[in-house]
């Protein structure tokens, strides 16, 4: 996993777009959360803190081996091992 701080904006960019390019043809996951996601994996963090369970961005920070918080719900568990599939 990448660690490096501050990002470029292409960089964040590039990291969403091939993101979309895996997960896109299994779920609909907007570009803000994709670009956040993105930013997340790229600065080699951890965790993925969000309360929102309605965008896929919870369940996609999962199959990049980010722990997420609070944990998931079953709606994330069910569209993460469809992103994984």
């Amino acid at each position: 996993m990448p660690t490096k701080l501050p990002h470029e904006w292409t960089e964040i960019v590039e990291q969403a777009a091939e993101l979309t390019g895996r997960y896109a043809h299994k779920a609909t996951i907007s570009s803000g959360d994709l670009l956040v996601v993105a930013s997340a994996f790229l600065s080699g963090a951890t965790w993925f803190l969000s309360f929102d369970q309605n965008s896929g961005a919870r369940a996609l920070a999962n199959v990049l081996k980010l722990t997420v918080f609070p944990n998931l719900t079953a709606r994330d568990q069910k569209l993460a091992a469809h992103l994984k599939a």
